[in-house]
């Protein structure tokens, strides 16, 4: 007969930085048939500045029977030319099936940007 002592873990988290009160949550529920839901959270406001860039690519020349995969690499150039890397996203063209090679437009890639990566100098 083998005995193990009870085991223990001891973990320690680093430093928390709250640097605004967070919003009071709101339950909500979203049925495995639905695609999207509205909901009313009653007052709200803006706590953090930011922006939303949505984006329309066109894939040039996608051929019959093709599945294209589209990558969108965001980032942003300070004025000394720095490059910050601010958001990637992926996505999967389905093949199509006309006779000829054709133009594919993918429209609303959006991307949700904070104010406090803004590497503008004041000028955004």
């Amino acid at each position: 007969m083998v005995v193990f002592p009870d085991p223990s873990v001891t973990v320690q988290c680093g430093i928390v930085i709250n640097p605004k009160p967070c919003p009071i949550p709101v339950d909500l529920t979203i049925d495995g048939c639905q695609d999207s839901v509205v909901v009313d959270t009653g007052d709200t406001y803006l706590g953090s500045l930011g922006r939303i860039l949505q984006l329309d690519v066109t894939v040039k020349n996608v051929c019959p029977g093709k599945r294209v995969a589209l990558a969108v690499i965001l980032t942003e150039v300070d004025s000394k030319g720095v490059e910050y890397q601010r958001g990637m996203k992926t996505i999967t063209i389905p093949a199509h099936y006309y006779p000829n090679c054709r133009d594919i437009l993918v429209k609303c890639i959006k991307f949700v940007l904070p104010e406090e990566l803004d590497v503008s100098g004041g000028t955004p």
